[in-house]
């Protein structure tokens, strides 16, 4: 909604909504980062065996959202995420797997974009094809 001129952290970050409709999205951001107490930050104790990208990944697949309570707010409490147990592969493999996520996720992206142009191209030839067959003279 606003932009804050000071930041809170810098670097890799994965930052976990807490609070909403959207509850348990899971962002990574690299670089600055400002976080109010809507969001969770996680903390990597071992980032020289975490690839931090590879993990948001990981935490997007477990759909954090099934752990909000609420219904006209619906929020996640730190006390339901805490315990969740991953298990990751070697560094390397991490590395390799993130980079396959991203491009699995450009493909989707782009076919979700391609797929909206079709829709958009069918619908005004259905418009065309009725407005021309219902020309009254």
């Amino acid at each position: 909604m606003e932009y804050y001129d000071e930041y809170l952290f810098d670097g890799e970050n994965i930052l976990i909504g807490r609070v909403g409709a959207h509850c348990g999205n899971v962002h990574y951001v690299k670089g600055l980062a400002w976080v109010t107490n809507n969001s969770f930050r996680a903390i990597l104790r071992c980032e020289n065996r975490v690839h931090t990208p590879y993990l948001a990944h990981v935490l997007r697949r477990l759909d954090l959202n099934k752990f909000a309570r609420g219904s006209a707010q619906p929020s996640i409490s730190f006390s339901k995420i805490k315990d969740i147990k991953i298990n990751l592969f070697g560094f390397e493999q991490q590395v390799e797997l993130s980079l396959w996520f991203d491009a699995l996720e450009a493909s989707l992206q782009q076919l979700a974009s391609d797929l909206e142009k079709h829709v958009k191209t069918l619908q005004e030839l259905v418009d065309v094809s009725i407005t021309e067959k219902c020309v009254i003279i």
